[in-house]
This record gives C-alpha cells, sequence and structure tokens, in this order.
C-alpha cells in the first residue's frame, strides 16, 4: 500500500528543515557522534513454497548529537536488501510506505527498502521538552506484547527480522513532555499530521466462494486531510516502586476496515481506515526480586453496536507480565497472561461463507474472549557472552501456539552470531475449519515455520 505522493513531498520539506536548524544557530556547538550496524542474514522457510524466503543484507546508521546545550537532535536510516527470489524474474513495484521511506518488490517480495527512520529535534526550556520530526515512541509499559502501544506503525509480514525494534515505522510528530516536579511524573502529548497505515503485503484479490465471487480491493491507505490527524495524551506518575499511567489516543486504525457492497453474485471489499479512540491504563511494580506489569486498553471503534461486519468492534485487551531474575543475574523467567474482550460479538460460523464469518476470520474477532499465555526463559551466559532464550505462546480459545528459540553469540567487540527458529502449530485436527480463527494457526502463518542466521556487526 502506497504512501501518498503529497505526504512525501511534505515530509521531504520537514526533513531539510531540520537539517538546516543546526546551521542556522547562532552557536552553532555541535557535540556528534555517529553509529552503524550491518547485518547478513538468511531465513529459511521449509513448509513454504518458497524454502529462501530472504537471503540478504539489513544496515541502519544513526548521527545523535546536541546544538549547545539545549537542542538535540537524531538522523538514523535504516536499508533492507533481500536476494532470495530476485532471479524469478516478473515485474517490479515501487512504494512509499511511510514518509521519507521507499521499497522495491517483486514477484510479491519486499526485494529492497530505504527509511529516513528518524530525524528529529529536541528542545527543553524548564521543565518542558519538546521533540518534533519523525520519531519512534513506546506508548505503555507493558514489555513485548503491549495494547496500548499504537503510535508507530509497524511492518507486519513483509520483513524478516528477529528484532521486534526493527518493526515499527517512524512517524512524523510533535511530541511534548512536561516534566513534574520533584520527578513525580511526566504528561505527554502528542500530535500527528499525517496518518500511516501498517505495511502489509498486498491484499487485493479475487476469491471464489461457491456461486458467489468476492472481490477485495487494494488499499490506498489514509489521505492526508485535517479529519485524519492523530493524537493523544498521557500521565505517568512515579510512586517509589510502582509507575502508573493513563493515556488517550485518537489514530486511524493500522489495519484496514472494509466497505461491503453486493451486486448481483459479486460482493466487493473496499478497505479504508476508520477511527479509533483508545483509552489506557498500566502500572509496573519493583517488589520482592519481581518486576511486575499491567496493562488495560480499551478500544473504541466506528462501529460500538457490533451491526458493521466489515468494521472492527470495540474491544478490551489486556496483559499481565512478571518476571524474574536467579542466579545472579544470569536467568531470567517471564510468565504472561492477554486476554481479549470483544464487546457485541455476533457469532459466526467457522468456514462459513457469510461476510460475518469471513470477516471474523480476518480482523481477529472471531471468539468474543480469547486468551494468550506465554512463557518466556532467557539467559544471559559466560560474562553475557552466551546468550539463548526461549518463548512459547498459546491461544486458549483458538487452541494454537507460537513457539520460538533463538541463541546469539558475542563473536568480539560489537561482532554477534544468532540463530533461531519460529514455529506456528495448533491443537486442531488439519481439517477443523476452527484452526482459520487462530492467529498461528491461519492458513496464511501455519505454513510460516522458519529457521534464521544472523550475524550483527556494529560499527
Amino acid at each position: 500500500m502506497g504512501f501518498p505522493r503529497t505526504g512525501i513531498r511534505a515530509a521531504a520539506l520537514a526533513a531539510c528543515a531540520l537539517a538546516v536548524l543546526p546551521l542556522a544557530a547562532d552557536e552553532p556547538a555541535v557535540d556528534a557522534s555517529v553509529s552503524a550496524w550491518v547485518t547478513p542474514s538468511v531465513y529459511l522457510q521449509p513448509a513454504s513454497d518458497e524454502v529462501l524466503a530472504a537471503a540478504g543484507v539489513r544496515a541502519g546508521a544513526a548521527l545523535d548529537g546536541w546544538i549547545g546545550d539545549a537542542a538535540g537532535f537524531r538522523l538514523a536510516v535504516e536499508a533492507y536488501g533481500n536476494l532470495a527470489g530476485i532471479a524469478d524474474g516478473g515485474s517490479w513495484v515501487l512504494d512509499t510506505p511511510s514518509p521519507l521511506a521507499v521499497s522495491a518488490s517483486a514477484n510479491g517480495r519486499l526485494q529492497a527498502a530505504l527509511d529516513l527512520k528518524e530525524a528529529w529535534i529536541d528542545l527543553s526550556a524548564g521543565d518542558l521538552d519538546l521533540r518534533f520530526g519523525k520519531q519512534i515512541l513506546a506508548w505503555g509499559l507493558a514489555d513485548g506484547s503491549n495494547p496500548t502501544d499504537n503510535l508507530n506503525a509497524r511492518y507486519v509480514g513483509i520483513r524478516f527480522v528477529s528484532a521486534p525494534d526493527e518493526m515499527k515505522m517512524g512517524a512524523l510528530m510533535a511530541n511534548l513532555v512536561w516534566n513534574l516536579p520533584g520527578n513525580r511524573g511526566t504528561i505527554q502529548g502528542v500530535f500527528l499530521p499525517v496518518s500511516v497505515p501498517n505495511d502489509m503485503p498486498s491484499i487485493a484479490q479475487t476469491i471464489p466462494a461457491g456461486p458467489m465471487t468476492i472481490v477485495i480491493e487494494e488499499d490506498g491507505g489514509p489521505g492526508i486531510a485535517w479529519e485524519n490527524v492523530e493524537g493523544g495524551l498521557r500521565a505517568l506518575i512515579y510512586a517509589g516502586p510502582v509507575s502508573f499511567s493513563a493515556s488517550w489516543l485518537t489514530f486511524l486504525d493500522r489495519y484496514p476496515d472494509f466497505t461491503i457492497s453486493t451486486v448481483g453474485m459479486t460482493t466487493t471489499l473496499s478497505p479504508f481506515h476508520s477511527r479509533v479512540q483508545q483509552f489506557g491504563l498500566d502500572a509496573a511494580w519493583a517488589v520482592s526480586g519481581f518486576d511486575l506489569r499491567g496493562e488495560w486498553a480499551f478500544t473504541l471503534t466506528a462501529d460500538p453496536d457490533g451491526t458493521d461486519p466489515g468494521v472492527r468492534n470495540p474491544w478490551i485487551s489486556g496483559v499481565l507480565q512478571a518476571s524474574r531474575t536467579f542466579l545472579n543475574g544470569t536467568l531470567t523467567a517471564a510468565a504472561s497472561w492477554a486476554p481479549q474482550f470483544v464487546l457485541n460479538h455476533t457469532e459466526a460460523t467457522p468456514g462459513g461463507a457469510d461476510t460475518e464469518s469471513m470477516m471474523a476470520e480476518y480482523n481477529g474477532q472471531a471468539y468474543a474472549v480469547e486468551q494468550y499465555a506465554g512463557f518466556r526463559l532467557a539467559g544471559k551466559l559466560l560474562g553475557e557472552t552466551l546468550q539463548p532464550e526461549g518463548m512459547f505462546l498459546a491461544g486458549l480459545s483458538a487452541r494454537d501456539w507460537m513457539g520460538s528459540a533463538s541463541v546469539s553469540y558475542n563473536l568480539a567487540d560489537g561482532v554477534n552470531a544468532k540463530i533461531g527458529l519460529k514455529l506456528y502449530g495448533s491443537f486442531r485436527a488439519a481439517d477443523d475449519p476452527e484452526r482459520e480463527w487462530g492467529v498461528f494457526s491461519n492458513s496464511r502463518t501455519i505454513d510460516s515455520d522458519s529457521v534464521y542466521a544472523e550475524l550483527k556487526i556494529s560499527l
């Protein structure tokens, strides 16, 4: 899905302004440092038709520094290259998934991308901090699974990476923070003039459904208009070992909803991005050697009554996490429980050809209540030279699961080798149509088992 060209031009002007600000300062005393990394990698999917899923290089570089005493800045660029399938022929497609980013795909695979991921200026005046430009922020206190962390869109299913922070896409925003006196917390406000959806594979297709035909149109993404701007407020309070926050975020759903129209024997699904209002509460508590975290989000959608099958119903999602470190900091164990409650839920039919059943599979709301239980074990051995990690996550209603394991080894200063695997499965029979209701067992995921090897060199 492409980003509007007018948005690219506006973002380019903003980036140019950020670049010349240091030159225009009255006292251009600049203290800057450069960091960079490069990661050759290979990803295999043995159960897929394309066994060699990715073979290439990811790389990034960042310039961080200060201008005088009150202004900081960051410029960060990332590049992605995939040689797998490049010799298969086929047409090339250029795309602009976000401001100041460009990608090239062929044969349905992302082959190359270049992204100015961050480009911002940070100004301070007393207890106020202002950061504006393209940036990445965390919105919430949970670790890993975070139901409120929706400020930044993500790369979904188009890049092969093992680091979750590489999945986030930078967003143009103004971020104002008031630091409360006595280090008691912060009050934060964000304003996003441009809405950026998740960057996903094309959803356009034609599906035979018995005597009917279902046509899913391409998603062009939200345009640049006043009614599409986004923003939010968040209050974070520190109270000794406990931190807690409350937040509100208004944004266009990062995943598309659909307008559904039927003419004769053809049903057409036209994607659009509807506005949602998200209200969040979260907390973190360090007690008796445990790190306890909890986060809840109520998401109010454009279909509060649940009468439009093309638009997601309002839902409540949460996560409770507990972790503890053992054996002098060499071993960390963590457990989590993440429920989701869909309001005004309508029962769907497993494998049903009706629109309600099909959309329930698509939007992850086939179950009125779904719960995920997870466990993670990570180690730092041999003076943190060897770092194994394993994780298992299961959906209790869908009865599906995902497991991952990895081992990284520090070969030298700034050189880390990593191997790993990710597996998807189901406790249901292979012919059970309810498999399609699972996040890890649906037909788009079940054959995506992968093994990989990476070598990250930090410069």
